[in-house]
This record gives C-alpha cells, sequence and structure tokens, in this order.
C-alpha cells in the first residue's frame, strides 16, 4: 500500500492491510496485491491519481456520514490526513479474513471458434481485469474476444502498475494464423498482474526475467494495418512503444529528450498546456541532450528526413513549412552523410507516430501505420559535395583539450537576433554531479512578426518570465574560459548562465574561484587575444572564473553544447541561422518529382551498423520478439 521501490526485496505496506488479510501467513500476498509497480510502469501518475481518489472518496463518505453539516470544502480538508484508513477500507473490500482470495498464475488455451469472457474488479476507483472464462459469470464482464474467423488477432494489454485494465482486440491480415495461443498472467488475490501471450503452454510458467519480452505500447496502434518487427534486445520490459502526434492543432513547439540520435521521449506543447515535470525527469542518463523546436504562428512539421553515415549512424531531421529544420541528434561532423526524405506530413490534421528506444544499444525505432512516403524512400537520397564545414567553436580550439573537442556528440542550435521583442531563459539543473543548483540553459526568442525561434537546451516546464529587449545588447554572466575569434566572440560556459539582462549585470562575489577583475574591459593575454578573465593551471586543466559576455541583439547567435557538458556560445555578424539541410533542400528542390504513396512506413535511427543489427535480429528472434508481436 506504500509508494516505494522494492529495491531490497521487501515489500511495504499497512498494518491495518497485514491484520486484515490475517496476519503473517497472507503478508507477501497482501504486499503483491498493493504494490503500485515499477517506475517505468508509469507509477508517477498512478501516485497521483491515486491519492486524489483517496483524498476524493474519503471526502464524500465523510459528507454522506454527517448529512451533509459540514460543507464539502471542509470534508476534502479532513480528507487529507486520512489517506491510510480510506486504502485499507478499499483493501478490505476484496480480502475478506473469513475467505482470503488465493493468488496464483493462471493460463488460458485460446484457439479459433473461442468466444473470451473478461471479469472486472473495481480496486481505488479503476476496472481492472480479475479472471477469464470462455462463458459469462455475470457481474461487471464483457466479450474480449470472438474468434470466429481465419484472421490472427493482434491482442494489446492496458495495464498500468497496479494490474492489467483492459485488452484491446484487433485483427491482422499479414500474420498467418498459428491456430492457438496462450494468455497467462498472476492473479494477486484481487486482479492480474503480468498478463502476457505466449505460444507454448510450457513458456513463461515462472515469468522468469528471461522469458519472452512483450512489447508494451504507451497507446495501442488501432487499427493496425502492419506487424512491424522491432528489433529490440534485452530490456524490453522497461520500455514503452510509445505514441506521439505531429501537427496537433495550436502547437508552440516540440520537445525531444535524446541519447546519440536515439529519441528517448518527444513532447509537443499547445498553449495554455504544460506537461507535467516527472515527464522530463524519467531520465537521469548522463549522456542525454534535450533539443527544442520553437513553432511559429501557422508553421507545421512538412517533412521528416534522415541522415546517414556510411550505414552506421543514422538520425532523424525535422523540417518546417517555412524551410526551418532541427537535426534530432548530434550535427553534422564530417562529410559522406546522405539524405533522404522518408515522409511529408499533412498541415491539416494531426499524424501519429510510434517510437521506441533502447538506450543501451544507441537504436531508436519509428513506426507510421499510415504516411505519405514512397515506395522506396531510401533511393532518393542526396549526397552533398564534401565541404569545409565552419564550426561555431573552432575559436575555442586552443582553449579545450581534445577529448572536449569531440564533433560527433556535439548539438548546435543557432538563432537571429535581429527585431528580438523578448526573451524567455529556461533554468533546471542539468547535471546531478555538480552541486551548482540550477543554470540558464537556453533561450526562448520571440520576434517582433510573432515568431519565435530557442538557442540552447529548453524544458517548456521550466521556463521563466520572458524579458522585454530594452537596449542593443544582452549581457550574459558564466563561469568560464572566454577567448575570440576572426569574427566572432566565443565563450565556453560551464553547465549554463548564472544570469543574463539588457543592463551591466551585477558583480560576482569574490572568490578562490572567480576573477578578480570584473571592469568590462577586457585582459590582454600574451597572443594578444582578448578575454575577459582566465588562467592556466600546470595540469592544463581550465579553472573557471565568472566572465561576462556582451551579445550585441544583432547578427547571429550559436549555442553549441555536448550532453552533460559545457555549453559553447558564438556570436556572428551574419545574422541568417546556420542549419544544414539548407543546401540540401535546394538540392532536393531540384530532383523529378515522384508522386508519394500513403502506406505504414518504419525506420530505425541511431547506431545502425550491420553487426549491430545483426546482433539484436538474433536476440529478438531467440526471446520470441517476433512471433508475439501479433499476439
Amino acid at each position: 500500500m506504500l509508494d516505494q521501490d522494492l529495491l531490497s526485496g521487501s515489500m511495504p505496506f499497512h498494518r491495518e492491510c497485514f491484520l486484515a488479510a490475517g496476519g503473517n501467513q497472507s503478508a507477501r500476498s497482501v504486499a503483491a496485491a498493493t504494490y503500485p509497480g515499477r517506475p517505468f510502469e508509469g507509477r508517477h501518475h498512478l501516485q497521483h491519481r491515486r491519492r486524489r481518489w483517496l483524498k476524493d472518496t474519503f471526502a464524500q463518505d465523510l459528507f454522506q456520514a454527517l448529512r451533509g453539516r459540514l460543507p464539502q470544502d471542509i470534508c476534502l480538508q479532513i480528507a487529507v490526513y486520512f489517506p491510510r484508513e480510506r486504502a485499507t477500507q478499499a483493501f478490505q473490500q476484496h480480502w475478506p479474513k473469513d475467505h482470503p482470495p488465493q493468488p496464483g498464475n493462471i493460463s488460458i488455451p485460446v484457439h479459433r471458434g473461442v468466444t473470451l469472457w473478461a471479469q472486472y474488479a473495481l480496486y481505488e476507483g479503476n476496472w481492472y481485469i480479475r479472471s477469464f472464462s470462455y462463458t459469462s459469470r455475470g457481474g461487471n464482464e464483457d466479450i474480449i474476444l470472438d474468434w470466429n474467423t481465419e484472421k490472427l488477432p493482434n491482442v494489446f494489454i492496458y495495464h498500468n502498475g497496479l494490474g492489467v485494465r483492459k485488452l484491446i482486440i484487433t485483427e491482422d491480415n499479414d500474420t498467418p494464423n498459428s491456430g492457438m495461443f496462450y494468455l497467462k498472467a498472476r492473479f494477486d488475490g484481487i486482479k492480474l498482474r503480468g498478463l502476457g501471450v505466449v505460444k507454448s503452454p510450457d513458456s513463461f510458467v515462472e515469468f522468469s526475467d528471461d522469458g519472452p519480452r512483450d512489447i508494451r505500447w504507451a497507446v495501442p496502434p488501432a487499427p493496425v494495418k502492419h506487424s512491424p518487427k522491432i528489433p529490440l534486445p534485452n530490456g524490453l520490459d522497461t520500455q514503452f512503444v510509445r505514441a506521439f502526434d505531429w501537427n496537433k492543432p495550436g502547437t508552440l513547439g516540440y520537445s525531444f529528450l535524446i541519447s546519440g540520435s536515439v529519441i528517448l521521449h518527444i513532447n509537443s506543447h499547445q498553449a495554455g498546456m504544460s506537461a507535467a515535470s516527472e515527464e522530463y525527469d524519467r531520465f537521469h542518463y548522463r549522456s542525454v541532450a534535450r533539443l527544442y523546436l520553437a513553432m511559429s504562428p501557422g508553421e507545421y512539421v512538412s517533412e521528416l528526413w534522415v541522415r546517414t553515415y556510411h550505414n552506421r549512424l543514422s538520425t532523424l531531421i525535422v523540417v518546417t513549412s517555412y524551410g526551418r529544420s532541427l537535426v534530432v541528434g548530434p550535427e553534422n561532423h564530417e562529410p559522406g552523410a546522405t539524405y533522404h526524405v522518408i515522409a511529408e506530413l499533412p498541415q491539416s490534421k494531426p499524424c501519429r507516430m510510434f517510437y521506441a528506444e533502447t538506450y543501451k544499444k544507441r537504436i531508436g525505432w519509428l513506426h507510421f501505420d499510415s504516411v505519405s512516403t514512397w515506395r522506396h524512400p531510401e533511393k532518393r537520397h542526396i549526397h552533398p559535395e564534401k565541404r569545409q564545414i565552419d564550426y561555431p567553436w573552432t575559436s575555442v580550439a586552443s582553449a579545450l583539450t581534445a577529448r572536449e573537442l569531440w564533433l560527433p556528440e556535439s548539438h548546435y542550435t543557432s538563432a537571429t537576433l535581429d527585431d528580438v521583442r523578448e526573451i524567455t531563459p529556461c533554468k533546471f539543473l542539468r547535471t546531478r554531479f555538480l552541486d551548482d543548483g540550477e543554470r540558464i540553459t537556453g533561450l526562448l526568442l520571440t520576434y517582433t512578426d510573432g515568431s519565435r525561434s530557442s538557442v540552447g537546451e529548453i524544458r517548456p516546464d521550466k521556463l521563466g518570465t520572458p524579458v522585454a529587449v530594452t537596449s542593443g545588447t544582452m549581457f550574459l554572466q558564466y563561469k568560464g574560459p572566454s577567448c575570440d575569434g576572426p569574427d566572432t566572440i566565443s565563450h565556453v560556459a560551464a553547465y549554463g548562465l548564472d544570469w543574463f539582462g539588457f543592463s551591466e549585470p551585477p558583480v560576482p562575489a569574490s572568490s578562490a574561484e572567480e576573477s578578480e577583475h570584473t571592469d568590462p574591459e577586457p585582459l590582454e593575454d600574451e597572443d594578444g587575444s582578448d578575454i575577459s578573465s582566465s588562467e592556466e593551471s600546470d595540469s592544463d586543466f581550465l579553472t573557471r572564473y565568472a566572465n561576462t559576455m556582451a551579445v550585441p541583439m544583432n547578427g547571429r547567435f550559436d549555442w553549441s553544447f555536448r550532453a552533460k557538458e559545457d555549453y559553447i556560445l558564438s556570436h556572428h555578424k551574419c545574422g541568417n541561422p546556420k542549419h544544414e539541410m539548407q543546401h540540401v533542400l535546394a538540392e532536393h528542390a531540384t530532383m523529378a518529382k515522384e508522386d508519394p504513396v500513403v502506406k505504414s512506413l518504419s525506420v530505425l535511427i541511431g547506431k545502425i551498423d550491420p553487426g549491430d543489427l545483426d546482433e539484436m535480429y538474433r536476440y529478438a528472434e531467440s526471446n520470441g520478439n517476433y512471433e508475439i508481436f501479433g499476439l
């Protein structure tokens, strides 16, 4: 009954539930029935709903017991202090002392000609599947499968951390009929948990971690017109295949949580709505980065592209109707890439995409049940001529070690500073390894015509108050070295900015790690370059001081970074934002037109080296991923 992890193997619950179940002999059964699941089972969302239900129902019972003598708002205030009592009541309704339920494993054979019923139990405000039968038993039940055709059913299991909520069953025209499958689950005394579909009566009996990996869908595709083979390796049981809608009405922007080129999570943001913070705190890996694509009024995502390096690294690129683009992964770091458009997205309605990731293997999977594409989109590729890549951080090479200049892991954002009306800072704790508190990690820019862009890392749930542009210079205060290039002002900021504004910045407190020089006049280094302050130790590591970067509100502002590492900031006189798709889109416009077709589409992104893929395919075959997908 307690919302805690079972990290130590212990199963915590309320003493009242322990006594209600009859004491020591039923202790593990009580814990198994009330345990809210592991974090990846949606436990955070379940906690909020559960607490709200406990409070609301206790207040409702109290209001009725007192026959309305206390106002409902007072009853709600009282209910805050009695969640345990309400939880115990809910448990006792399903666990009578004189006839306690008997938890255990179940196995249900399912074959053509079978009519399958599901019986439900109402627990803490939600309906859960309690049992299956071939005939009606009365009460809260319904028919979930009437298998009277040659078509093989697809079974999607809807569950949360407490149990199985529902079965969604569709028909698959493509998969051959195997004749029979088995539904296997654990009955925890109140409801079913761990429901899975297997081919053999002997499979998955012990529900071992080495058994088949059911594919978990956050939202199932409906209808399923195609059964893609998802090459997900060990660990699939901790991940979801998630659903995402492009071009929802009123979209203000898209945020991507990525590891390399693998998409871990996508959110779209609409006016007046914000995602819960746990949507962004789900991953604490060191190598994750956050990218944001701000959308302007009337702008929509028009195309999805893929960039591939020598059949070993594949990256998604989002292109908008205004010709802007976002590389959802590392920036182009060497010649030899090929580009091809994989989908055209509709403007007038949302377009649903499913995606899954395998963090350890650095491979992601994208799937559309129906999208406008081409019969062989990979053959319509563009291979730009070899060119010198101009990196915005080239001028800081003398201040960085070779390890810090590892380009394949760098992300690049850019925006024009001309006609900016206001700037909104994003501030969050980017790394938990340094106890330096929250820093400014990115800036959201709004222009006089209402259009929007961004630089750095943006979390929409961490945006601050917009700041109006009141002068021709923006000041950024940060810790780190700095040095100038011939046409840039390039700075390395340690994990973010401490302050920004349009007046002279506050004077930082002096310390052993901060420069005593706060005068706006730069210091002159021995080589003649101007820097605000820096010092090099005997070990060649950079000692970080408080610095100020003065940025003219014109030209171009670049903000580059590597996941969980320093930011590289630079200002350029040229006002046009750089993006690698500019030449690719221009060349694509000259290619012969080919009419698209509407069909299903699956794409792999990330590390697609043939050796890595072969290993994943073999693992998928061995653990049953392919065979169980349609069941």
